[in-house]
């Protein structure tokens, strides 16, 4: 039932928690229409009691409990396996921003037991870790003086001279890397075919060879 004015009565698992309607709504998609439809009833949601701490969170404010995450690969299908059911896209975006920048974090999260069919669909590895990402470089390219080593931007250099010290500048580069490579998405394929069941490794080939993804 409604609390007071903004706010709806959120039952995760029993545990009730009053909760702003609109980050609620901003959180899951699924509780949205849900709110839509009914807006005075409580909303019950039913999660895996070993998430259910990093769930209350994330339903209560909208925000990914980063840490939590980094530190329990294990039980990150767990939350996948959840957030897909409540269509939660920035826990979702968020998970998959994660497999981007933290090295080998998808490595680990793809030796999980909980990596497979049942928790993490094959939609999901296709939509989420099918693309490479190869290493990438960007540059960054900077005017440095010989003598006194400040710096200028190329393209605001007007001069070739160091008014500080009038020595010549020398270009500079500094490369910066995307440090996640296509082998940790050929790992997590793997692993999720070696433990989903034969039917699903068909259904992946067979469509694969179809270019059905």
């Amino acid at each position: 039932m409604l609390n007071f004015s903004g706010h709806v009565v959120l039952a995760v698992n029993d545990k009730e928690n009053v909760v702003s309607r609109t980050i609620l709504k901003l959180a899951s998609a699924t509780i949205k229409e849900m709110i839509d439809g009914d807006e005075g009833a409580k909303i019950p949601v039913k999660v895996d009691e070993q998430i259910e701490p990093f769930m209350i969170y994330y339903l209560s404010t909208a925000e990914c409990d980063k840490e939590a995450l980094l530190e329990n690969p294990e039980l990150v299908p767990l939350v996948i396996c959840e957030a897909l059911k409540l269509q939660a896209d920035i826990l979702l975006d968020f998970i998959e921003n994660l497999f981007l920048k933290e090295r080998c974090f998808l490595k680990k999260v793809s030796r999980s037991s909980f990596f497979h069919e049942d928790f993490i669909p094959i939609h999901f590895v296709y939509e989420r870790l099918s693309k490479p990402h190869v290493v990438k470089t960007s540059t960054d390219i900077k005017l440095k003086c010989c003598g006194c080593d400040s710096s200028l931007s190329s393209y605001a250099a007007g001069r070739c001279k160091c008014h500080y010290c009038d020595r010549n500048f020398r270009h500079e580069t500094t490369k910066v890397k995307v440090t996640l490579h296509a082998s940790d998405q050929l790992y997590a394929f793997d692993q999720w075919l070696r433990k989903s069941s034969v039917s699903k490794q068909n259904q992946f080939f067979k469509n694969l060879r179809k270019g059905s993804y």
